[in-house]
C-alpha cells in the first residue's frame, strides 16, 4: 500500500559571518522548521555570537511549510546559498528534504550540516555534506542487534514506511539480520497515514500474523503510526516486544495511542534529556524559556549551529576552511563537544540509545 507522502516542514540553519557591526545582509541566519520554540531558546544565544574575534549573528526565518512543494524547498535553498557572507548551513529535517538540496550547497561551496536525517545516501553527496547522526546501515545494525541479541528474538517482524527514510531503516536492518542468519519473519510496508490508526491499518497488521506470532516487531515508522502498530500487533501478542527507529518520538502522545503494550517497546535515540547533567540543564532551560519539552531533533539542531559557529571563530568566514575544520573532528582535532555528545565526522561509530516509551533510559542490561 502506497501514498504519496506530503510535504513535511523544512528544518534549515543558515550562519553568516557578521563583518564589525555589518548590515543586516551580512548577517547571520538561522532558518528553521516554523517552531517558535526553537526560534525562542537561541534568542539569548545570539546576543553571545556578537563577541570578537568574529562575530556571528543568529536570526530566525520560518522555512515553506505542509502546503509547500518540493521546489519550493529548491527554490529556497537557491536563495539562502547565495545570500552574502553565507558560511555554513545546517539542515534539512528529514532525509528526502536533505537529498533535494544538497547539491545546491555542495556546487555553491557551502558546508551543509546534517543534524538528524539518516539517509545513507547523505554521506555520499559530496565532501561539503556533514551528517550528524548515524546512516540507516548502523542504526539498522543497531536494531538488529537489540531485536536478535538482546531481546534474545528468532521470529522477527518488521514494519516500515515506504518514504526515504521507512526504506533506508528497512534496507538496514535486513542486511544485518541477514548477517546474524535470520530472516524476517513478516514484512509490511505502509504508506503514510492521516488518521491515528485508519482502519486499513488493522487489515496489515491481521495479514503479518498469518504465518504466526512473533517474538519482536522492528519499526520504521513515525508517530502515530507506530504506536497504531504496537497497539494493535500488542493486542495480538501479549509477550511481543517492539524496537522503534529514531523516527518515534518518546512523547506523550506515544504512551496514550500505543495503550498497554507501550510498556513493551524501546526507542532508539540520538540523544536523551535524562543522560547527564549537560542534557538536563539543556531540556531544562529550553522548556523554561519555551514551554516545550525539547526532543532529540531540538538538541541535535543546536549543535549543529554551535558546531558552525565554533568553526568559524577558530578559523575564520570561510567556507572551504569550516569543512576543512569539520572534517578534522575526531581526526586531527578533538570531537566538539556538544550537549548530544562528541561531534565528529570521522569513522567513529555514532552514538545510539535505547529509551522506554516514557522517554527513561534502558540500562544497558535491561531486558
Amino acid at each position: 500500500m502506497r501514498h504519496t507522502r506530503p510535504l513535511p516542514m523544512i528544518l534549515l540553519a543558515a550562519v553568516l559571518f557578521a563583518v564589525g557591526c555589518a548590515r543586516s545582509a551580512d548577517i547571520a541566519v538561522i532558518a528553521m522548521d516554523g517552531l517558535p520554540a526553537d526560534a525562542r531558546y537561541l534568542e539569548p544565544f545570539a546576543d553571545s555570537l556578537l563577541q570578537s574575534p568574529h562575530p556571528v549573528r543568529v536570526e530566525i526565518f520560518n522555512a515553506p511549510g505542509a502546503g509547500g512543494a518540493y521546489r519550493v524547498t529548491l527554490q529556497r535553498a537557491e536563495s539562502i546559498a547565495k545570500l552574502p557572507g553565507l558560511v555554513g548551513v545546517v539542515g534539512h529535517r528529514d532525509s528526502r528534504s536533505t537529498l533535494v538540496v544538497g547539491p545546491v550547497y555542495v556546487d555553491a561551496g557551502i558546508p551543509l550540516v546534517v543534524p538528524n536525517a539518516t539517509s545513507r545516501a547523505i554521506s555520499h553527496m559530496g565532501p561539503m555534506v556533514f551528517q550528524m547522526v548515524a546512516d540507516d546501515d548502523e542504526e539498522g545494525a543497531f536494531l538488529a542487534n537489540v531485536a536478535a541479541k538482546r531481546l534474545g528474538g528468532r521470529r522477527i517482524s518488521i514494519f516500515y514506511l515506504s518514504d526515504e527514510y521507512g526504506v533506508g531503516i528497512y534496507d538496514g536492518t535486513v542486511k544485518a539480520l541477514e548477517e546474524e542468519g535470520i530472516e524476517p519473519w513478516s514484512v509490511t510496508e505502509y504508506g503514510l497515514q492521516r488518521d491515528k490508526c485508519p482502519g486499513d491499518f488493522k487489515a496489515l497488521v491481521d495479514a503479518s500474523l498469518l504465518k504466526g506470532l512473533p517474538d519482536v516487531v522492528i519499526l520504521g515508522s513515525r508517530i502515530p503510526d507506530a504506536a497504531c502498530i504496537v497497539r494493535l500487533v500488542g493486542a495480538r501478542a501479549p509477550h511481543v516486544r517492539f524496537v522503534a527507529a529514531d523516527g518515534v518520538d518518546p512523547r506523550g502522545a506515544l504512551r496514550t495511542q500505543a495503550g498497554k503494550a507501550a510498556d513493551r517497546l524501546w526507542v532508539t535515540q540520538f540523544w536523551n534529556s535524562m543522560e547527564d547533567s549537560a542534557s538536563a540543564v539543556f531540556a531544562r532551560q529550553y522548556e523554561r524559556r519555551t514551554g516545550v519539552v525539547p526532543n532529540q531533533g531540538a538538541a541535535l539542531r543546536w549543535d549543529g549551529v554551535r558546531v558552525l559557529v565554533a568553526a568559524v571563530r577558530e578559523v575564520g568566514p570561510d567556507p572551504r576552511r569550516i569543512a576543512e575544520y569539520l572534517r578534522e573532528l575526531g581526526r586531527s582535532r578533538p570531537p566538539y563537544h556538544g550537549i548530544t555528545g562528541d561531534i565528529s565526522f570521522g569513522q567513529q561509530p555514532h552514538r545510539l540509545m535505547l529509551v522506554d516509551a516514557w522517554g527513561r533510559p534502558v540500562p544497558s542490561s535491561g531486558s
